[in-house]
C-alpha cells in the first residue's frame, strides 16, 4: 500500500545530493553508475551560472523519493515565448507506480505555466520516445503529445497530428 503522507516538491540543496545519486543508482538510469559525489557537487554549483535551470526533490515524509531538473529557457520563435525541457527524472525503485512521478511532471508543469512557457520537454523513460507536453496557458489542462507513442483515435491523437513541435 503506497504511503499517503503529503508529497512536497522543492529546490535541491547541496545536502540533498548523497540520496540524488542513490536514485540515479538504478539499473535502467546509467546502468547503475553514478558521478562521484565531490563530482556531483561542482556540477551542482554550476547550475547556478544557467538562468533558470533547477534541480527538484520530491520529500516524503521528510525521506527524498523523487528527482529532476528543469531548464526553462527563452526562445526566439514563439513569439519569444519561453519552453521548458525536464531532465533526470528519477523515483525510488519502491515507491515508482504510485504517482510520484507524475505529481513531479505536474508541479513542473506548473512551474512551466507561470513562466508562460508554450512547451514542456519530458523523458516517459530514460529510454523511451521524449513525450512532449504542450501547455495552453488558456486552458489549465495540457495537451499530450507525442511524437508516434499514442494510439490511433486516442482523445490527444488529433492534436499530436496538428503539433508541429517535439522533443528529440
Amino acid at each position: 500500500m503506497p504511503d499517503r503522507a503529503k508529497l512536497v516538491v522543492r529546490p535541491a540543496t547541496e545536502s540533498d545530493l548523497e540520496k540524488i545519486l542513490e536514485l540515479y543508482a538504478q539499473a535502467e538510469f546509467d546502468a547503475g553508475k553514478v558521478l562521484p559525489l565531490a563530482t556531483a557537487k561542482q556540477l551542482f554549483e554550476r547550475f547556478a551560472d544557467y538562468p533558470d535551470y533547477t534541480l527538484y526533490v520530491a520529500e516524503r515524509g521528510g525521506d527524498i523519493v523523487g528527482t529532476f531538473a528543469l531548464l526553462v529557457m527563452h526562445n526566439l520563435g514563439h513569439l519569444g515565448a519561453p519552453s521548458a525541457i525536464v531532465e533526470d527524472v528519477a523515483v525510488a525503485p519502491a515507491l515508482q507506480g504510485n504517482g510520484i512521478g507524475k505529481a513531479m511532471i505536474q508541479f513542473a508543469l506548473g512551474l512551466c505555466r507561470a513562466k508562460g512557457c508554450y512547451k514542456l520537454c519530458c523523458p516517459r523513460t530514460p529510454s523511451a520516445n521524449t513525450l512532449t507536453l504542450s501547455i495552453n496557458r488558456s486552458d489549465s489542462n495540457a495537451t499530450a503529445l507525442a511524437s508516434g507513442s499514442m494510439s490511433r483515435g486516442s482523445p490527444h491523437d488529433a492534436a499530436r497530428r496538428r503539433s508541429t513541435s517535439s522533443c528529440r
